[in-house]
């Protein structure tokens, strides 16, 4: 819309409408862009081992090009120096190559395989020093043809090695955290796990203290006829020395300190005899003092009760320790959620963070890394096949944000076993790791998602785009 074409200059001349400056001849533009895309196809047939230039040159060409036409076009000189008539029967052999050359590259063609060139090739930023004179041959060959063909092109595959630098970083640093959040979220239910076997075996050990203590407190109670039970007939009177019981034996030495302890020898301030059944069952024990070869020991009434009490004891203590460890490792959530030792509630937070973690967080950051994965694999996979384009850009950037709602839906169709049957069948994979397929498969994902749709609504088939009509059916690439 910026340039003119006067009455009085030359066909093909264009005037700059702003300056008023007469550019260069249009034709030559256009046929140098034609040319040079001539000569990317030619050097990418030439590099595939299936064609060579000789099999180009004795297979019969098209209708309008002549058998010897690649000789032809190596003939042709630019800037032009012959008549104009056979300028244009020059510029219809270069086009007519071009659609010929075109045919035989699919997938390929010389606008992907220009900017596919433009990509992998560095290119200088504005205001960058621009190479040696020296280097010039060697750095700006193929990038310089490939520049001529589509100029438009330099600038968006610019923006694409950013976008190339971009992605890399970023997939690094998510792939770093989401690594550091699995691992978090792994020792945390390890660390669950632990806790709960601690617990059952906390019950397990407690359950039989109970027992233990309801048994002893059985044997300890006399029978309801004890104390009026008739001697039998035929039994010899007890003597009076006989039935009188033994004198009790004296107190160990340390009598206060069982006391103290919540020994048997304890005695209510009245001066009354405390009740066995007051005292805990682990409290009944005496205490025999250290000597110079043994330390001070306890000494329980039976060997199932010195057992049963050591292994509530060494289930408790391990119960507590399993209970630090989850507050130490709730870390700087502890201060966020507010959560105490005294309370004895970090088992209840690290089981909801765990889960918060693990179904929520855990799944958008594995699609994402999916939809990464999949977006460099799509780039290698057009790089060797010289089919990049600059619509990838875009599908790129639109495949990341897919990637991570997948990721983050993906557990609407994942339920425990036992319940309803889930969308995908039965599932032997872990959450993290149907997001990451989910996000690495994002047309996967929604071709089932539309499958679903028609089985729910009753569709029997989506009528395809007028786009996707007149394309036909898609071509694998």
């Amino acid at each position: 819309m910026g340039d003119s074409i006067t009455a009085d200059e030359p066909s093909g001349t264009v005037r700059d409408a702003a300056t008023g400056d007469v550019n260069a001849d249009f034709r030559e533009f256009i046929l140098t862009r034609e040319l040079s895309e001539v000569f990317l196809l030619l050097d990418n047939l030439a590099a595939d081992s299936d064609t060579t230039i000789s099999a180009l040159s004795k297979a019969k060409p098209p209708e309008g090009l002549a058998p010897d036409w690649i000789q032809q076009i190596c003939q042709i000189k630019w800037p032009p120096t012959a008549p104009q008539t056979t300028q244009a029967d020059q510029a219809a052999l270069v086009i007519k190559a071009k659609d010929y050359l075109n045919g035989l590259a699919k997938p390929a063609s010389g606008s992907t395989i220009a900017f596919t060139l433009l990509f992998t090739q560095r290119i200088a930023e504005d205001g960058q020093p621009q190479p040696r004179a020296e280097d010039i041959d060697r750095l700006t060959a193929r990038r310089t043809m490939a520049a001529e063909a589509y100029p438009e092109y330099v600038a968006e595959a610019r923006r694409f090695q950013g976008f190339r630098r971009w992605l890399w970083t970023w997939l690094c640093v998510i792939l770093a955290f989401t690594c550091f959040l699995s691992w978090y979220v792994a020792y945390g239910n390890a660390a669950l796990g632990e806790y709960a076997t601690l617990k059952a075996q906390f019950e397990k050990a407690q359950t039989r203290v109970d027992a233990d203590e309801l048994g002893h407190a059985a044997k300890a109670e006399p029978g309801p006829d004890a104390g009026t039970t008739a001697l039998p007939a035929t039994a010899a009177p007890v003597p009076a020395a006989a039935a009188e019981p033994p004198p009790a034996p004296a107190a160990p030495p340390r009598a206060a300190a069982s006391t103290a302890r919540g020994g048997p020898a304890a005695s209510s301030r009245s001066g009354g005899a405390a009740s066995q059944s007051e005292i805990a069952f682990c409290e009944r024990f005496h205490t025999v003092p250290a000597t110079r070869s043994a330390p001070e020991q306890q000494v329980y009434e039976t060997a199932e009760q010195r057992q049963a009490c050591r292994d509530l004891k060494e289930a408790k203590t391990a119960l507590k320790n399993g209970e630090n460890r989850l507050y130490h490792w709730l870390g700087i959530w502890r201060w966020i959620l507010g959560v105490t030792q005294e309370e004895d509630d970090a088992w209840a937070v690290a089981s909801r963070l765990t889960g918060t973690l693990g179904s929520t967080v855990l799944p958008i950051f594995y699609g994402l890394l999916g939809a990464g994965a999949a977006v460099l694999r799509n780039l290698s996979r057009k790089i060797t096949l010289s089919t990049l384009s600059p619509r990838d850009l875009n599908l790129s950037i639109l495949q990341l944000g897919l990637g991570a709602v997948t990721g983050a839906c993906i557990g609407l169709f994942i339920v425990a076993p036992g319940k309803d049957a889930p969308l995908i069948g039965p599932v032997t994979l872990s959450g993290s790791a149907i997001s990451f397929i989910a996000g690495f498969g994002v047309e996967a994902v929604f071709q089932a998602l539309e499958t679903l749709i028609g089985r729910v609504f009753n569709i029997s088939g989506v009528a395809p785009s007028r786009a996707d009509a007149r394309r036909g059916p898609a071509r694998e690439v």
